[in-house]
């Protein structure tokens, strides 16, 4: 029996690699407060699951799997509240502070830019959660709202949180607190 491999979506061109990936943020809700499921890497990252999307794989598909993968936790399609707008950066060597046989041999480029689509979802209770440490997962955390600022590293993910904080008040998921 064989098992087809599939290819995440890259494009390599010119010394360029062009990603696309996938982000699900997911928040449950306790007393009307959302909790953010954020995961912690063995390097001290703080973020929301994502990663590539495959080959013949939705955008929304691969936020999916990625969260599974990663973090433990089975979504589905009747969990998706909206898409919210991502967002995309780029980086090199230098940004990463590796040398640059060891990027290229890492990414087979000398820049990587990346386009992040974000979806988010709603879950019932704090699911219980396994941080895959194969993939360099070292912990899951459901964080409070008002903690996330703190807790996120990067600012990309904090300004979806804003985003995700005005649709929930938007939609009364808040109660118009």
């Amino acid at each position: 029996m064989t098992k087809t491999v599939e290819k995440d979506l890259i494009i390599i061109k010119d010394g360029v690699s062009f990603e696309i990936s996938a982000m699900a943020v997911v928040v449950t809700m306790a007393d009307k407060i959302p909790y953010f499921l954020v995961m912690r890497t063995f390097n001290h990252i703080y973020d929301f699951p994502k990663g590539h999307v495959k080959v013949n794989e939705t955008y929304l598909e691969a936020a999916i799997r990625e969260t599974e993968e990663e973090v433990g936790v089975v979504l589905s399609k009747e969990n998706l509240l909206t898409e919210i707008p991502g967002f995309s950066y780029q980086f090199n060597h230098e940004t990463l502070r590796i040398d640059l046989i060891e990027f290229h041999d890492r990414f087979k480029a000398f820049q990587v830019k990346k386009e992040i689509y974000a979806y988010l979802f709603i879950v019932d209770g704090f699911m219980p959660t396994i941080p895959n440490h194969d993939e360099d997962i070292e912990e899951v955390l459901w964080v409070k709202a008002s903690e996330m600022n703190q807790v996120l590293s990067y600012k990309n993910s904090k300004d979806l949180v804003s985003r995700v904080m005005t649709f929930l008040n938007d939609h009364s998921f808040l109660g118009g607190e």
